[in-house]
């Protein structure tokens, strides 16, 4: 962890003197760094292939959609679930609701993602 805090400080510096390193950050951090707002055009880019597998869900049939059995929540890397919306657990994703999921799960996916490499930073 001080070795992530070393180059998280000189990396600041860095970017404080618009001195560049060369080290590509993904956009979703650079943001939450300089305090703007995500969007999820910003995990578009930051996670190509998986934007692109959430959106081939708008292909699925109804029943294909249904036999996924989602539901407005999303897994943590330690089993744990998170809510998107209130009341998630009990809200299946279908075509009517399936953009707003998709939208959802990508910004908490990019909030999950860096948060702690964030607090690192700052």
């Amino acid at each position: 962890m001080n070795v992530l805090y070393v180059v998280g400080g000189l990396y600041a510096k860095g970017v404080l003197h618009k001195y560049s390193f060369g080290l590509a950050l993904p956009i979703s951090l650079c943001k939450r760094l300089k305090y703007e707002q995500l969007t999820p055009e910003d995990f578009r880019l930051d996670s190509p292939a998986l934007n692109r597998s959430l959106n081939k869900m708008a292909e699925y049939s109804p029943e294909d959609l249904e036999a996924a059995d989602l539901n407005f929540t999303a897994e943590r890397p330690n089993g744990t679930s998170k809510e998107l919306i209130p009341n998630g657990e009990n809200i299946l994703v279908n075509h009517e609701n399936l953009k707003d999921y998709i939208n959802r799960f990508s910004m908490w996916r990019m909030d999950e993602s860096n948060a702690e490499q964030a607090e690192i930073f700052c």
